[in-house]
C-alpha cells in the first residue's frame, strides 16, 4: 500500500501471521544466511519496483514486534512484551492475545517453502508492476 495505512497493516499482519508457528530453519548461522539472502531479495525487489523506501518501512513495521522483543529477551533477559509473543502488550484483552497461542504449527521444510514462496511472489509483484 503506497500510503501510511500500509505501515499499519504491515504491523498488525505480524500478529495475525504469528498464529502460524514456523519452525527454526537451522542453527543460528544457517538461519542468518537464509534469512539474509531472502531479505536481500526483498530489498532488491523493492528497489526494482521503485518502492524501496515504502518496502523498507513496511519490512520494519511488519517485523517491529520481533525487532523489539527478541533482542530484549536475548540480551537483557526480559520477557516479551507484545501479545503475539505471549506478552502483556498490544492487542490483549481479558486473556485474549492477538497472535497467541499458535494455531498451526509448520515444519522446517514448510517454513522454508513459505519463506521462499513469499519472496518469489514479492519479486514478481515488484518486477511486473
Amino acid at each position: 500500500m503506497p500510503n501510511p495505512l500500509g505501515a499499519v497493516v504491515a504491523f498488525v499482519s505480524h500478529f495475525v501471521v504469528d498464529y502460524i508457528g514456523e519452525s527454526s530453519i537451522g542453527n543460528t548461522k544457517r538461519s542468518a544466511i537464509i534469512e539474509g539472502l531472502l531479505f536481500a531479495a526483498y530489498l532488491l525487489g523493492a528497489y526494482w519496483g521503485g518502492v524501496f523506501l515504502l518496502g523498507a518501512i513496511g519490512w520494519v513495521m511488519a517485523n517491529l514486534p520481533d525487532l523489539i522483543d527478541k533482542p530484549n529477551r536475548l540480551f537483557r533477559g526480559k520477557k516479551e512484551w507484545f501479545s503475539c509473543h505471549n506478552g502483556v502488550g498490544l492487542f490483549q484483552y481479558k486473556g485474549f492475545k492477538l497472535g497467541y497461542p499458535v494455531k498451526l504449527k509448520i515444519s522446517k521444510e514448510q517454513t522454508l517453502i513459505c519463506n521462499f514462496f513469499a519472496t518469489i511472489v514479492w519479486l514478481l509483484i515488484c518486477i511486473v508492476k
